[in-house]
């Protein structure tokens, strides 16, 4: 499983055409425009993520830069999928492992960084453990 932000398929293209061999890679992308839909979040490199069309494309193309302008990068970025490669190659994730550590309190989707909550208040009278993590006693 590789882990790589190029967008290029570099990593899943077999060693004898110049590839790195692996046979899946993280596809990143479907993660941040999910993440910032979802979340409003429009920071560092979810800067260019966030609406549906962005997400549509992550969804369909793999890559959102794929030979497009990296806000975050200040530069062109990535390159389109050709459609020779299989698309299962890209594992689809709402938050894995990485995402979630690099983030300073692990947080997670719906998690409240943006706009949601995580606990929302009551919206009718209920025992108070209703909005509670923990188990009544």
């Amino acid at each position: 499983m590789a882990e790589s932000d190029l967008n290029d398929v570099v990593m899943v293209t077999p060693t004898a055409q110049g590839g790195r061999g692996m046979t899946a890679q993280w596809d990143d992308d479907v993660h941040h425009a999910l993440h910032a839909m979802l979340e409003h979040e429009r920071h560092g490199y979810y800067v260019d993520f966030g609406d549906a069309a962005t997400f549509a494309t992550a969804v369909e193309d793999v890559f959102v830069h794929a030979g497009t302008f990296s806000t975050f990068r200040g530069e062109t970025w990535g390159a389109p999928v050709p459609a020779d490669v299989d698309l299962r190659s890209f594992v689809v994730f709402s938050a894995n492992h990485d995402q979630i550590g690099n983030r300073a309190t692990g947080d997670r989707p719906g998690g409240g960084t943006g706009r949601r909550r995580a606990n929302p208040p009551c919206r009718r009278p209920r025992p108070p453990s209703c909005c509670s993590r923990r188990s009544p006693p």
